[in-house]
């Protein structure tokens, strides 16, 4: 019963057949009769009227990094969950969204909420606490019902990332958003594909063949460029900035008139004939004169002499004077230089727009073909349409099934202005509405790392400027760092103001930044704690490789960790993974002389094993055995002793191996053979590596789908996918930007050489950073700004987020810490000045000598300890409780012994429920099969007839791949031939054509039901109750004019061909099949059995027959 309300409830939910109509008059009423703030998503009556002390409907959550923040979140969920309506009725947690930017966050929130309740409960300290964050508690039993309603809610609670409410949202408009039926979202396995489908159709079009080449050539600056690798770049940086912006956003500035080259000539040799006084500006000139007659215009503009006389300085090399003469034959030079560079950045940024345009609809396309969409295309989508507008929030109500009375939204300062466009109608509505609805945000600017995916941090500083009566509250303390690690935190950026590096590039971003930035002190419980805090060197260097000895510290201050506090979490931070830092650290600490066993957060390709590495180079060898990398891995590795191969080997041994590798791979697909290959490694390696190969046999179950025939293909798959890594441990090793939102006892940050900024690929400016941009260009550097005012502009802004980030990213790894924090500095003994990385900037800002010898303490924080790893040398046992011996008691039902339900299928049914040894034991897939398979598509593509029969070419096209590849041609075009002779009949069209009123089709409509013992279809009688899931070929529906459904038929399409059967005895065959129909059909539509008409329609034979009689059915 339950499993057949459930169909119920999903076929109406699909196709809505009972209650379209009405749904619509209900919501026109509702629209005409509300009187309220615009169209509101909140449920019209039993609103809950919010009388709580201290509670603020309005507010905004102002953080600091281990503040608590989550908790907040937390106990305001419980304490709306406690809120009464006026007739008694509590608030439904699915009237509460409550959003953040990573599904752990989001669990977290959501076992935070659970784990209080519970500590609570069994727990009088716990409880106590618990009231202070939800006073509305006034008991135990109060934790208890919470905790009941929250568990037994879970799967409805609206805890999650802003991108699930977002494609949840776009399920439900998919139709409006124009998305693919049965859409999914676009996985790193497939989003190759699909831009190459989209950048084949982009290069296919000889109208944009030269506007591409000119794109790619003024992006390279080469005559040959890679299009592929080029056009991905050029997206990268420039896609989301061009999609959906004006043309004059891209398209400004004019283009400046140049020399010709008679004049340009002149001007070359006037240049030629001058002689200056010191010899450093002949030999300046000279080098010049190459420059210019190699067409280098930006490497005149910006070395040697010119860029002494466009800054009107004047002097150059020993700081002579430059002579006037000079000055006179440089100035026409300059002017057409940078009349060149104008126009050629100007025209960048024009193709670059067109580009992105031309990309934008190939990729809309190839995104279409194949349903699948990133989360950004759901977020733009939803953005640019009027689905979340204010007066069609009553219309999302409707097709969320639900309300949105309450917003949460955490981290709210890495929201991007994509994102904010949807979420801010939502927003305004339960703003101006009444008070019993609420709005909370919680952020932090600080941490704000998301910038370059268009997280604006400004968004949060002004959101009480267009919110209605706000209310700010900031959170002062750190629950999580020990007075030691913010003693650095405070040391540093409380100074931050002292530095030029930082002043000189942008000192409006300093000055913002420094705003939001408080005196940091440990929560009370906190502040008891031992802690240690300090800046040191790495040893010296050999040349420019400052990144080994950085490894080699890390090691020696992890190590020494994990002797002294095994128990202690440790966190390993690097700025970036270029140069594969985060995997040579983990493989230092595991290979140390001190077994450290450190694994990247994440995971990491399974490439990182040497196992898994020999088995893809024998896939490989099936694809190139040419190869003589991946012989010389198998041949040298105890897989090659299994396959009968050594290096050096015989090429007709190689070419037998990789035939029979393709062979198997044909036969047994990947995982049965990688498995087969990873038997014979599995005594020679350590037990992670076992666990690595058994999750590569796991990823290849999991990615059999995807996969082809090419074993380069799969190779590259698992080179790309990280997969986690199965040894657990206490030290994880990441960048900093994934150590958003984790803490550990212990923080290490390395990798600190790093240049602090580097030149971006885009620039923007915006009037108001809340809004889009009003200037785009691609990067240039700065000597154009006195060219391009535009580009001043854009580049003051980048500048600012340049030194947001910075600030930001410092920010983030040092409060990881809650115990202990060690930065890690490059040694330069030899400095000369601070350089514009990281270690100079903090150098800078200590105010310590720029020349730094190896292995020296820079720094240590007041009241640092060494002796914080007692409190982790060892873990006490964990509380063990006697189990009271239990009884499982016996079900009464006797549905609930042994296997429980049976399960069947129509076609099970079919000849009176008796099937063929023969055709049982037969296998394989053969020609009648595929036929019909090929049939059921051809007609699943008919909704209506309208006059028109498609071709045989037509149909031919148009057939599944996957048996089509089964079939000689000419079987297929038979088949085609039937279809399309069949489709001539009037009969069958007669069958297929709407009839008049109001009637609609539904094809291959799934059904589950479940029928009592002594149900009887046709012949064949139930002998014990069984649930019967199937799909109904094509059910049309017969409504009223009120859209009551009043009658039905299903037609069941059949390819047999007639051979020693009469057209009754197939009849009588399939009639117990289309019993199933009618009965299922019945029970999703809520009408009788009677009013349901049984079709079966041989298309081959050309036969329609009504066997509604033959397809009784008879319920006890």
């Amino acid at each position: 019963m339950i499993l057949a309300i459930l169909s119920i409830l999903r076929f109406c939910q699909s196709f809505q057949i009972n209650s379209v109509i009405r749904q619509k008059c209900q919501r026109q009423n509702l629209m005409n009769n509300f009187h309220g703030f615009a169209k509101t998503t909140a449920l019209l009556k039993n609103r809950a009227i919010l009388s709580m002390a201290n509670f603020n409907r309005v507010e905004i959550i102002q953080a600091l990094a281990g503040s608590g923040k989550t908790q907040e979140l937390a106990y305001r969920f419980l304490r709306l969950l406690m809120v009464e309506a006026t007739d008694g009725e509590k608030i439904d947690p699915k009237s509460i969204l409550a959003t953040t930017f990573s599904r752990k966050a989001a669990g977290e929130i959501r076992d935070r909420i659970i784990e209080m309740l519970s500590e609570a409960i069994l727990d009088e300290g716990a409880f106590a606490r618990l009231v202070l964050g939800v006073p509305e508690i006034k008991s135990q039993q109060d934790c208890y019902d919470l905790l009941k309603t929250v568990v037994s809610s879970i799967h409805k609670l609206n805890i999650g990332t802003i991108d699930s409410f977002f494609v949840k949202t776009a399920l439900a408009f998919s139709d409006t958003l124009e998305f693919t039926p049965g859409w999914s979202i676009l996985d790193e396995v497939h989003k190759d594909k699909v831009f190459a489908h989209a950048v084949s159709m982009l290069t296919s079009g000889s109208g944009t063949a030269k506007q591409l080449a000119d794109v790619l050539r003024l992006s390279k600056s080469g005559a040959k460029v890679p299009i592929l690798g080029t056009i991905d770049g050029i997206q990268n940086n420039a896609f989301i900035a061009a999609r959906g912006t004006d043309e004059s956003v891209w398209v400004w500035g004019e283009q400046q008139s140049t020399l010709s080259s008679e004049e340009l000539g002149d001007a070359i040799q006037d240049f030629e004939n001058v002689t200056p006084g010191p010899k450093s500006h002949q030999k300046a000139m000279n080098t010049a004169v190459s420059v210019i007659q190699a067409g280098e215009w930006k490497k005149f503009l910006e070395t040697g002499i010119a860029p002494k006389i466009i800054d009107g300085s004047l002097s150059y090399s020993t700081k002579s004077q430059i002579e006037d003469e000079v000055v006179a034959v440089y100035e026409p030079l300059i002017k057409h230089a940078f009349s060149v560079m104008v126009t050629r950045t100007l025209l960048k940024n024009k193709n670059t727009y067109a580009l992105m345009h031309a990309l934008y609809a190939c990729l809309q396309e190839a995104k279409n073909h194949h349903g699948l969409y990133s989360f950004d295309d759901v977020t733009y989508q939803l953005s640019n349409s009027d689905v979340l507008d204010i007066e069609q929030l009553l219309e999302l109500q409707f097709r969320m099934d639900g309300s949105i009375d309450h917003l949460l939204i955490d981290e709210f300062q890495d929201t991007s202005l994509t994102q904010w466009k949807v979420l801010e109608p939502i927003v305004q509505e339960i703003n101006q509405s009444q008070e019993s609805r609420t709005l909370f945000f919680v952020g932090d600017v600080k941490q704000s790392l998301y910038g370059f995916r268009g997280g604006e941090p400004a968004l949060l500083r002004g959101l009480e400027s267009v919110l209605v009566e706000p209310n700010t509250k900031r959170l002062e303390a750190s629950w999580r760092c020990t007075p030691p690690v913010l003693d650095l935190v405070n040391t540093i950026f409380e100074n931050a103001t002292s530095s030029d590096i930082l002043n000189t590039h942008s000192q409006d971003a300093v000055t913002t930044w420094m705003k939001d930035f408080l005196h940091h002190v440990s929560a009370k419980p906190t502040a008891l704690l031992k802690g240690y805090a300090d800046i040191q060197t790495a040893g010296e260097a050999s040349g420019n490789n400052t990144l080994q000895p950085s490894i080699e510290k890390v090691v020696e201050i992890a190590s020494s960790i994990y002797e002294k506090a095994p128990m202690a979490s440790i966190g390993i931070l690097v700025r970036s993974n270029t140069k594969q830092q985060i995997q040579r650290i983990v493989h230092a600490l595991r290979t140390n002389d001190v077994f450290v066993p450190a694994s990247e957060f994440g995971g990491n390709p399974l490439t990182d094993s040497p196992a898994v590495t020999v088995i893809l180079s024998a896939l490989l060898m099936a694809d190139d055995q040419c190869n003589s990398v991946n012989t010389f891995q198998v041949g040298t590795s105890p897989l090659g002793d299994y396959l009968g191969i050594q290096y050096p080997a015989r090429e007709e041994n190689v070419h037998a191996i990789s035939k029979e590798i393709r062979r198997k791979l044909l036969r047994d697909g990947y995982a049965k053979l990688i498995l087969e290959y990873a038997e014979q490694l599995v005594e020679q390696i350590d037990e992670r590596e076992r666990l690595r190969l058994w999750q590569l046999v796991e990823f290849a179950e999991s990615n059999a789908a995807n996969t082809t025939l090419r074993p380069s293909e799969f190779v590259r798959l698992v080179r790309e996918l990280p997969v986690s890594d199965p040894a657990s441990s206490q030290v994880q090793v990441m960048t900093v930007h994934k150590s958003k939102g984790l803490s550990f006892d212990a923080v290490i940050v390395c990798d600190l050489d790093r240049s602090i900024w580097k030149s971006p690929d885009l620039m923007e400016y915006h009037e108001d950073p809340c809004k889009d941009a009003n200037l785009v260009g691609m990067y240039a550097a700065d000597y154009l700004d006195v060219a391009i005012p535009e580009y001043a502009k854009m580049r003051k802004e980048t500048c600012r987020g340049q030194v947001n980030d910075a600030l930001c990213l410092l920010y983030v790894a040092m409060t990881r810490a809650k115990r202990a924090l060690h930065l890690i500095l490059p040694s330069r003994p030899t400095a000369t000045k601070y350089y514009k990385k990281i270690d100079g900037l903090l150098l800078q800002i200590l105010g310590v000598d720029k020349n730094q010898e190896p292995n020296k303490k820079v720094w240590v924080a007041n009241g640092s300890d060494e002796t914080w790893v007692d409190d982790f040398k060892g873990s006490p046992p964990a509380d063990t409780h006697s189990i009271i011996p239990f009884v499982i008691n016996p079900p009464t039902e006797k549905l609930c012994f042994g296997r429980g339900i049976a399960t069947a299928s129509p076609s099970s049914l079919e000849g009176g429920g008796k099937t063929k040894v023969s055709e049982r034991f037969a296998g394989g897939t053969n020609t009648a099969f595929d036929r019909g398979t090929i049939f059921h598509k051809w007609m699943e593509d008919i909704e209506w007839f309208d006059g028109n029969v498609p071709s045989v070419d037509a149909l031919i096209d148009s057939a599944p791949a996957q048996e089509v590849s089964r079939l000689d041609d000419e079987i297929l075009k038979k088949i085609a031939s039937d279809c399309h002779n069949a489709l001539q009949k009037n009969e069958l069209q007669k069958l297929l054509t709407k009839e008049d009123g109001n009637a609609c089709v539904y094809l291959e409509q799934e059904f589950m039901l479940r029928v009592e013992k002594g149900t009887s279809f046709a012949e064949v009688i139930m002998q014990e109750p069984t649930d019967i899931r199937g799909s109904i070929d094509r059910l049309v529906v017969h409504n009223d004019e009120n859209g009551n459904v009043i009658r039905a038929e299903v037609i069941d399409w059949k390819s047999d061909v007639f051979e020693n059967e009469t057209l009754e005895q197939k009849v009588e065959h399939y009639a117990p099949q289309l019993a199933t129909y009618r009965l299922a059909a019945a029970k999703l539509l809520n009408i009788q059995v009677e009013d349901v008409k049984a079709v079966l329609a041989f298309l081959i034979e050309e036969k329609i027959e009504d066997i509604t009689d033959k397809a009784s059915v008879k319920c006890p």
